[in-house]
């Protein structure tokens, strides 16, 4: 070889393969699964028309049918795809030349040997294959119809192009009559296979008791065009067990999932049960016994002291190593408390034999949830507020101030408190117990005009006066995280308001109760510096008074404006 200066490396150079030019010309190509001997021959199982053959390859569906049955209208076709290919067509040609001497014909003839042949052969590139149509999917399920049958041969005459016959089918059908004996699947099975066995063919005329059994097949039965590679073998979870059957006693053999999930988590209750759960269940209570004693009481002991906590709440009772161990063990709190699944307690953790609903004093165990849509991108004041736990370095007006990294890891451990001062998570999630702020813990602990009988939305609570906590405890919440400040009594005092008219009003619904809040809400003074903001714990107004609060602000910007402008007037004649 030599190398591209032309120096030689010592072997000798052989020939070098001939340059051939690639003609322009551009073909398609079909993978044809069959023995084509003439393409019109096939093009009927393609479609029968070349057009749309040629369109397939051309226009952006793509897709092509093959019909291997192509004049059964019921047989489903094997679907094909156009991609594009890099291929070229090779033409072969081969000039043969036979010996036409009769004396060496009949030598080679009577020694048994064909007759010698001399060929030769020329290849010609006559174009490339840009495109190339692939049948490689599955075939789906094909079912033959009975094509005697009214409904198979209207189907037949819808297909034929004359328009003339296929309006006369169609004015022709009828529904046959339906037969009053009918045959199940098992009998009509057995009735073909007798029939079958003796070499008769049944028709329809021959036994009447089939002639409803009309099984037209779907469109498609299967979307599955690329197999699955099951392999068939076992999950390796599964392992093989012994178990006995309850009814006799005897032994068998059963395959069971070792990874399956252990029904661990608490026992739900609904809040319109009878009664509460008084125990766990006995695969809790096998699942705690694996787990340390010592955790096991010490969140005993917190359910004595408590019988109704948040999960939050509970863990922040324990020190970080402890509230490790008791999170990433479930049996241990699920031991020792069940959950609501709705009600003024949902989702919380209550002592198992504790009935809060019918404990007046459990309506300080309450809870009060309301989302936050903005948690995952927190803002710059709750981001600084929330770095004091980590940097010590606390912000004016909180109780962190100069707080070292200890004591910030206690902050930590007072996220289930809101004391409308402090925001230690951007999530509400509160019990009315571990609400401190002044305000609301009034409202909280006023006894007037408590239920006698506990409300699945409002507990002990009158209706009005649980409506105005969530609604004051949301409205903190959201100018803690939005504006990073707390919250006035002043500032609150249009909510109270309104809450005090709707009081005697006892036919006031759900809904009319808070709109009317909302309406407090808005209309409530906020301080000059932050009127810009918008508040997103805003109950959604009416459509009348979210237009009339529009123009409401509409007119205060146009005064705005029309106040600026006749500024820059005085300042210019000046």
């Amino acid at each position: 070889m030599s190398d591209p200066n032309g120096a030689s490396n010592g072997a000798a150079a052989g020939p070098s393969a001939p340059n051939h030019p690639l003609s322009s010309t551009s073909f398609h190509s079909i993978e044809y699964p069959g023995y084509v001997s003439s393409f019109p021959a096939a093009l009927p199982s393609l479609g029968g028309d070349l057009k749309q053959v040629q369109h397939a390859f051309e226009g952006d569906n793509k897709l092509l049918e093959l019909r291997l049955r192509p004049y059964n209208p019921f047989a489903h076709p094997v679907a094909g795809e156009v991609v594009g290919t890099a291929n070229v067509v090779l033409k072969i040609m081969r000039r043969r030349r036979r010996r036409r001497n009769a004396y060496a014909m009949e030598v080679d003839g009577a020694a048994g040997k064909a007759p010698a042949e001399k060929g030769e052969f020329k290849a010609e590139i006559v174009g490339g294959i840009q495109k190339t149509a692939r049948f490689r999917a599955m075939a789906d399920f094909q079912y033959d119809a009975d094509l005697s049958d009214p409904i198979p041969q209207l189907r037949q005459a819808l297909e034929t192009s004359d328009l003339k016959g296929t309006i006369a089918a169609m004015k022709d059908y009828k529904l046959p009559p339906p037969q009053e004996e009918m045959l199940n699947l098992a009998e009509r099975a057995a009735i073909v296979s007798k029939a079958r066995a003796e070499g008769n063919d049944l028709g329809r005329d021959a036994n009447p008791a089939l002639h409803d059994l009309r099984m037209i097949p779907p469109p498609i039965f299967s979307r599955m065009t690329i197999h699955q590679n099951y392999a068939y073998r076992q999950n390796p979870a599964s392992v093989e067990t012994t178990a006995l059957r309850p009814d006799t006693g005897e032994s068998y053999q059963r395959m069971i999932n070792k990874h399956r999930a252990k029904g661990w988590n608490p026992v739900p209750c609904a809040f319109d049960a009878e009664s509460v759960p008084e125990e766990p269940t006995s695969e809790v209570k096998e699942g705690a016994a694996t787990f340390s004693d010592r955790l096991v009481a010490l969140v005993r002991e917190k359910f004595e002291e408590r019988p109704v906590w948040t999960r939050t709440a509970l863990m922040n009772q324990f020190d970080p190593a402890d509230a490790k161990a008791i999170n990433n063990g479930k049996p241990i709190v699920s031991v020792n408390a069940f959950t609501f699944t709705n009600g003024p307690w949902s989702d919380c953790l209550v002592r198992y034999g504790y009935d809060p609903r019918l404990d007046p004093k459990a309506r300080f165990y309450q809870r009060v949830y309301f989302r936050n849509v903005n948690a995952g991108h927190q803002r710059k004041s709750l981001a600084r507020m929330l770095s004091r736990k980590s940097t010590g370095a606390g912000e004016q007006g909180t109780p962190d101030d100069g707080a070292s990294g200890e004591d910030a890891s206690k902050s930590d451990r007072k996220s289930h408190i809101f004391d409308g001062e402090n925001l230690h998570r951007a999530i509400g999630n509160y019990q009315l117990i571990d609400v401190t702020d002044p305000l609301l813990h009034r409202l909280i602990h006023d006894t007037t005009d408590l239920r006698e009988e506990c409300h699945e939305k409002d507990g002990f609570f009158p209706p009005v006066r649980f409506r105005l906590i969530r609604e004051l405890l949301r409205r903190k919440f959201r100018v803690l995280y939005d504006e990073g400040r707390a919250l006035t009594d002043e500032e609150c005092q249009e909510m109270i308001a309104a809450a005090a008219a709707m009081d005697d009003d006892e036919a006031a619904s759900d809904g009319e109760i808070e709109r009317k809040l909302a309406i407090a809400r808005v209309a409530a003074p906020t301080d000059s510096r932050h009127r810009h903001r918008s508040n997103r714990a805003k109950v959604p107004l009416a459509p009348e008074e979210a237009a009339a609060a529009r123009l409401k602000a509409a007119l205060v910007e146009e005064r705005r404006a029309g106040r600026s402008a006749r500024a820059r007037e005085s300042t210019a004649g000046a």
